[in-house]
């Protein structure tokens, strides 16, 4: 009873997530992207969403490094839990060789919830060598299992032939709460900082197998100003964030009402 009082409340959280059978269809027609954002979410605790709005944030910088730097590469955001009942579309996401692909999910009970360890038990036989592959985690205090929920996908890519990355010492984990002066479920701009960080990351991963008309990662990574050591140059001041940021910020905190715009928006978005 408790598993399905807990998929009831998942499918009413998203059930203002309208046209999703139809982009399901849209999906099968069209070549799937190279980049890959896969959600294992929401949890049924607070209703906030923010694993998925985590997810839209480093999507939507993805999408804005590709175009910053003319690169060919197409983005895609695919609500996972909804191919757990069906193999074949759930295998789908993992086909035709991948550049890169992303898994998001949200920290249950310190560790793991039962979509992660279904997806991985369900997913038909796969190799995806070749493809570089990460985590973004969000989970309500620092130190309250949200490493164990990346590790824990991350090892099961591992085991199916993916390369694995992180931002170099860091896990991709954002806190949401038991922080002060912060509402729950509000990410700061340092948290969008490291979205972006990300991103940019995972566009020169994107790069690592080459292609024609494909510029060296190398020399991209010189165009973004990218390091590795990320906190050599950390944000320090308010003036070191960009008003990218500070937008992107302001609408994924927006989007905590289940009753806004940015929330439609970002629902609309999922396939």
């Amino acid at each position: 009873m408790g598993s399905r009082n807990v998929e009831l409340s998942r499918r009413a959280l998203l059930a203002t997530g309208v046209g999703l059978g139809a982009k399901l269809l849209l999906a099968q027609s069209t070549p799937l992207p190279d980049i890959r954002l896969i959600v294992l979410a929401p949890s049924p605790y607070t209703h906030r969403m923010d694993s998925i709005r985590a997810g839209y944030g480093i999507k939507t910088l993805i999408e804005a490094r590709t175009q910053q730097l003319g690169l060919p590469f197409t983005v895609g955001f695919y609500d996972g839990v909804k191919r757990l009942d069906d193999a074949t579309t759930l295998g789908e996401l993992f086909s035709n060789s991948p550049r890169v692909i992303l898994m998001g999910s949200s920290t249950w009970g310190q560790g793991s919830n039962r979509y992660i360890r279904q997806l991985f038990e369900v997913l038909p036989q796969q190799s995806i060598i070749g493809t570089q592959a990460s985590t973004w985690v969000t989970a309500g205090g620092a130190h309250t299992g949200g490493e164990v929920v990346a590790q824990d996908i991350q090892r099961s890519l591992m085991g199916i032939g993916a390369s694995v990355f992180n931002l170099g010492q860091k896990l991709v984990v954002f806190t949401t709460e038991e922080r002060d002066d912060i509402p729950p479920g509000e990410f700061t701009l340092s948290d969008v900082w490291f979205m972006d960080q990300f991103a940019q990351l995972t566009v020169l991963q994107a790069l690592q197998r080459r292609g024609p008309g494909l510029p060296n990662p190398e020399k991209v990574q010189a165009m973004l100003g990218f390091r590795i050591d990320y906190f050599s140059r950390f944000p320090l001041s308010q003036a070191d964030f960009t008003k990218e940021i500070r937008r992107l910020r302001l609408f994924l905190d927006r989007a905590r009402n289940p009753a806004s715009p940015e929330r439609a928006e970002i629902l609309s978005s999922l396939m």
